[in-house]
């Protein structure tokens, strides 16, 4: 979560205000790498069951702040809040209704200490008696000094001994005292001088509540700023945000569109390609079949199709396919290289001949050897095809030349 521009600002300057200034029995700084985390130290106030305590907490403030509340947590065990667990205040999260974007981080550390020291049970509160946390208290800093983010964190006060914070001077709030005595007839007056004194204390009352209704009035105009601010604020956030989500949307929109482009000119360029390539095998198979015409140039090639599949499968008794036109041709080039093949092999191979391979074929064999388990396809088709995907990656490379795309060249 990343902090608005005022928010980093708000927090900068009350961090500048907190280390020249912090309140009694705290010490409390941002996180180096979110100024939205805020870690602090409480020292357990004289006279109270936290006294000699040392309590780590944290505060986490929205990216809106200060317009919203933060989150309160502490760490420590105290007896008084159950640890790592949100704390539920008039100036936390569970009261955005109640929030005063005048407060600081030092009103909202004070406020907690001084809501710790109180016995009102809320959410994130927890019930003891004062023996149980004074225990707590003298087990407090061994609890801190022993967790590695609080080591991290606050690497000056993770040591053997506790060490004071800067401000250790104050004392614990004293409880609010008792309401005042009404005021009393004063003797030896006569009765004009007690209707001028009456006088004195209307006007002076009357004095009072002039400049108490100022003073309302100056932070009621302050509070409307801030508050028109904050709506100012929002709204122009919020036509910002509009506008760059617009902006994105239509910058994508346009390389979509573009990239459709391309994408169908790059596929009519492949097809186009395809075609032609396709149109060369084409042309490639019309010569093959032309080729099976001249039948001297067909059994010498007959015979040397036969003498191949022969050396593959080294098998001394096989059966040679071939088309019902080509039987007299293809039985003079199976002698042929069934001799040969006895000179270089130096065995002798026994062969049949039969016409199953039809007229529909443009021409070759296929021999079968093994028990008619493994048979060579040495037809016209499959040579061309084998040659076609053997000679693909240069054809396309000479036809249309050399593309950084593609993975394999010849």
């Amino acid at each position: 979560m990343s902090a608005s521009k005022m928010a980093i600002k708000r927090l900068q300057k009350e961090h500048a205000a907190f280390q020249k200034g912090p309140p009694p029995f705290i010490w409390a700084k941002p996180n180096e790498s979110n100024i939205l985390e805020w870690h602090g130290i409480f020292r357990g106030p004289p006279k109270t069951p936290f006294e000699g305590g040392e309590y780590w907490v944290v505060v986490t403030f929205p990216k809106d702040y200060p317009f919203a509340p933060p989150e309160l947590k502490m760490m420590t065990p105290s007896g008084r809040f159950a640890p790592n667990t949100a704390i539920c205040t008039s100036m936390s999260n569970f009261h955005p209704g109640s929030w005063n974007v005048a407060w600081s981080v030092e009103t909202i550390l004070v406020g907690l200490l001084s809501f710790m020291l109180s016995d009102e049970i809320t959410t994130g509160a927890i019930k003891s008696t004062d023996a149980e946390r004074r225990d707590l208290a003298s087990k407090s800093h061994a609890w801190n000094a022993a967790h590695p983010k609080f080591k991290t964190l606050f690497p000056e006060y993770a040591t053997p001994t506790m060490k004071d914070l800067p401000n250790m001077s104050g004392t614990a709030p004293p409880p609010a005292g008792p309401q005042g005595e009404g005021t009393k007839p004063m003797p030896g007056l006569t009765d004009d001088e007690v209707v001028s004194e009456m006088r004195k204390m209307t006007a002076f009352i009357k004095q009072e509540a002039l400049e108490k209704a100022r003073e309302i009035k100056v932070k009621a105009d302050e509070e409307f700023a801030i508050e028109k601010g904050k709506i100012v604020r929002q709204e122009s956030a919020n036509i910002d945000a509009n506008f760059e989500r617009k902006k994105k949307q239509a910058e994508i929109e346009r390389k979509i569109a573009i990239s459709n482009q391309n994408n169908k000119a790059r596929l009519q360029l492949l097809e186009k390609r395809e075609e032609l390539l396709e149109k060369v095998f084409e042309e490639a198979r019309a010569k093959v079949s032309e080729a099976t015409k001249d039948q001297a140039k067909y059994q010498e090639l007959l015979k040397n199709l036969v003498l191949q599949a022969l050396f593959t499968l080294m098998e001394t008794d096989v059966t040679v396919s071939g088309r019902p036109k080509d039987q007299e041709v293809l039985k003079k080039a199976v002698e042929q290289a069934a001799s040969e093949f006895k000179e270089q092999a130096g065995f002798e191979v026994k062969t049949q001949v039969d016409d199953k391979l039809g007229d529909k074929s443009p021409g070759g064999i296929k021999l079968t050897g093994y028990g008619s388990r493994i048979t060579v396809n040495n037809t016209l088709d499959e040579r061309l095809r084998l040659l076609e995907e053997s000679m693909l990656p240069e054809m396309r490379e000479k036809l249309f030349g050399k593309n950084e795309n593609r993975r394999f060249y010849s």
